[in-house]
């Protein structure tokens, strides 16, 4: 075999080679380097971590390590996570992340197959921190995803870097609470305390805190709703306090209430959110401290939560600030009317009330009330007003909401009374 034979040999044997290899090497391409040799719709997909489930369209179901169950309401898939890129002269334009399996095939979609869980991390942080703020944002979401790789240092690293866009920071944020890898609350806890940091990125700390799990980032959000420095900041964390089925969080809120050092927004925050709970004794305790709470607002809060509510011993309170002739007509009025706005009362309680009732004011509240409510025991207690009432004004006050109503039956009883 001449020197030339074996040469040729060997060309042959390399492109044999290389042909089998060729798969591997595109395999071997970076996810980057494939995305930019795309164009239009592309997908990659890899594997999700523990907890992170979804239907293959858009919703998506991040749950804890500690609970992952079927919350029964939709079929939730536990992987593979999919990455919808828009690509666009090799640049990507837009990310959508799906989870589960794709159910339908879309027209115009390149599929890039299966790719590393930690290439993938490394592809989508890397559009994280160089991206226009659209994608950069959105690129977070499937660094969260991805399984077998540890992503909250490098989240809360990303959330920290202040060359970074705000938006791109606060979804870092929020992914980093949301891993659920170790106990992210003393950092987040940092940045909330930060005052040189952005306030919007402070305020995503302060949610981040009551999203954590097992009541983690109660003892932050506490510091921070007693903190007087700054009350935004100290109402945002008694909101979200609020929020959490935590012993330790519901004790904080009635303190602020009580607490006369505590500011007004504040205090504000923690009756509203008191009030949103069903909790009697939580209810019973701001009714409880209705008269001590002193302004019109608070105050204010207090009857709209009660009322909210409803039951017996609502009922029976709100009436007894409605009837109670000791108190200034406007706070009885005001009970009057959350009271009318909610299920404490009756059509058929109003009706007994307006005959209780003796002044002017209180008797038009009553008058006004009604004509809020659509069922027609409402009306027939307008129409009766209307026709027999022994004070004039308060005859033509009934009329009046009477003629708001598009119901035949009021059209024909004005006539009657124009007529006569």
């Amino acid at each position: 075999m001449t020197p030339s034979d074996r040469v040729r040999r060997a060309a042959c044997a390399a492109a044999a080679v290389l042909a089998t290899l060729g798969p591997s090497m595109a395999r071997a391409q970076s996810i980057a380097d494939r995305v930019r040799g795309a164009s239009g719709d592309v997908e990659i997909r890899f594997a999700a971590r523990p907890g992170v489930c979804g239907d293959g369209e858009g919703s998506v179901n991040f749950r804890s390590r500690h609970d992952t169950g079927n919350d029964g309401y939709w079929h939730c898939e536990p992987g593979p996570v999919r990455v919808r890129l828009t690509v666009h002269d090799g640049a990507v334009q837009a990310i959508h992340t799906l989870v589960g399996t794709r159910h339908r095939a879309i027209a115009g979609l390149t599929d890039l197959g299966a790719v590393g869980d930690r290439d993938a991390v490394q592809y989508f942080l890397s559009l994280a921190r160089s991206a226009d703020v659209p994608v950069a944002r959105e690129a977070v979401t499937p660094v969260a995803l991805a399984d077998s790789m540890t992503v909250t240092p490098e989240l809360l690293t990303l959330a920290t870097e202040r060359s970074h866009p705000i938006e791109v920071r606060k979804s870092a944020l929020f992914w980093a609470g949301q891993v659920d890898e170790s106990d992210v609350s003393a950092p987040v806890q940092r940045i909330a305390d930060d005052t040189t940091e952005d306030r919007r990125l402070r305020e995503q700390a302060v949610f981040v805190l009551s999203q954590l799990p097992d009541g983690a980032g109660v003892p932050g959000l506490t510091r921070v709703a007693r903190s007087s420095a700054e009350p935004w900041l100290a109402a945002k964390a008694t909101f979200w306090l609020g929020q959490i089925d935590d012993p330790g969080a519901s004790q904080t809120l009635r303190q602020l209430v009580t607490d006369r050092s505590v500011s007004d927004e504040v205090k504000g925050q923690a009756v509203f959110v008191l009030g949103q709970h069903d909790s009697q004794d939580d209810q019973a305790f701001l009714r409880s401290q209705f008269d001590a709470l002193g302004t019109k607002k608070l105050q204010d809060r207090v009857l709209m939560g009660v009322a909210q509510h409803g039951g017996p011993d609502a009922k029976a309170w709100l009436l007894g600030i409605v009837t109670d002739s000791a108190r200034p007509v406007e706070v009885r009025k005001q009970a009057l009317f959350w009271a009318g706005q909610s299920e404490a009362l009756k059509t058929s309680d109003l009706t007994a009330l307006y005959d209780r009732l003796h002044d002017d004011a209180m008797q038009r509240q009553t008058i006004f009330v009604l004509s809020q409510r659509d069922d027609s025991a409402a009306t027939d207690a307008l129409m009766r007003i209307a026709r027999s009432d022994p004070e004039h004004d308060l005859r033509k006050q009934a009329m009046f909401w009477l003629g708001q109503k598009n119901d035949p039956r009021v059209a024909k009883f004005l006539a009657d009374i124009l007529e006569h």
